[in-house]
């Protein structure tokens, strides 16, 4: 006898991906009654469980830990209808009136997509980054920052991640050394006023790190200042400096700049109708979390117009 064949689960939404702009989407596609799977690889919040701190999110006067309120985020999705899965997207194929989604678990087929897989951090490409990888060299300091602890460690960026990073590192480590590219850094003003006034935080600016120095673990780097090369001795190294979309799974199917992020228009409809695309994998000037919470529930405003003249 034959394997028996396992039935192909029908859905008139899928959204691949559960951070901010995922829950969101899950959450405004419950409301417009559509049968509704999400589909993550790791937990709900994604990206946002890493933030140490988010001082910019509506009703939290005091702020509150990204961790936090990931959790509150995925506690409101769990309490609508969307069926919500532990399962990593491989490749998402198109039909003549449906796409194919298929994970390492199962196939689906579906009437809409709404991708929403954020990115994952990028690396500097120098010398030692990828030999000392877990020996020193971090992408997280919400992970790593006790191991840390009275300390001498390097950040590399410039940025808000990199700057709210650092701060949160200077609760730990003895020395923080902020090495950034440009002459100015270009986080959120703020940030900029709370990093300069640190007392445990040294800025070296207009240089770059050319090389992670250590054996079996980080012990220095060198760093190009003006032409200048120093050695500074240090145990860790935290690097911050942008992120790479999570696209690469979808092939060509849609369109995508250079760098691989998701081109869209302002309804966050991609090239393919029926597929959408919201949050930190979609091509756009701010990547903060309020604008991947609205992007979310504009995509699936956006599916649900799709699903409706579709049933005309």
């Amino acid at each position: 006898m034959g394997e028996e064949r396992i039935p192909v689960e029908e859905w008139e939404v899928i959204i691949v991906g559960g951070g901010p702009a995922g829950i969101t989407a899950g959450i405004y596609s419950s409301r417009n009654l559509h049968r509704t799977l999400l589909l993550e690889k790791g937990i709900l919040g994604g990206q946002l469980n890493l933030a140490p701190y988010i001082e910019n999110y509506p009703s939290y006067p005091d702020g509150i830990p990204g961790w936090e309120l990931a959790r509150k985020m995925g506690e409101q999705l769990q309490k609508t209808e969307v069926e919500v899965r532990r399962e990593e997207v491989k490749e998402i194929l198109k039909e003549k009136e449906f796409f194919k989604v298929r994970t390492e678990k199962a196939e689906y087929h579906t009437l809409s997509v709404i991708i929403a897989t954020g990115g994952y951090p990028k690396k500097l490409g120098v010398e030692g980054e990828e030999r000392l990888i877990g020996k020193g060299v971090s992408y997280c300091g919400v992970c790593d920052a006790p191991l840390f602890r009275d300390k001498k460690i390097v950040v590399v960026g410039g940025g808000d991640t990199a700057l709210t990073e650092s701060l949160h590192l200077a609760q730990f480590a003895r020395e923080v050394i902020l090495i950034h590219r440009r002459e100015n850094f270009r986080g959120a003003k703020a940030l900029q006023k709370k990093v300069l006034s640190h007392p445990k935080i040294k800025p070296i600016l207009k240089s770059h790190l050319q090389e992670i120095m250590g054996d079996k673990r980080v012990e220095g780097v060198k760093i190009n200042q003006g032409g200048r090369i120093e050695f500074l001795p240090c145990e860790g190294v935290f690097i911050f400096v942008g992120f790479s979309p999570s696209s690469a799974f979808l092939g060509n199917l849609v369109e995508k700049d250079e760098e691989g992020y998701i081109i869209t228009d302002e309804k966050m409809e991609t090239k393919v109708k029926g597929i959408f695309a919201c949050g930190d994998v979609r091509k756009k000037r701010d990547r903060q979390v309020i604008v991947a919470c609205g992007e979310g529930a504009v995509s699936a405003q956006s599916a649900h117009e799709f699903l409706e003249k579709k049933n005309d």
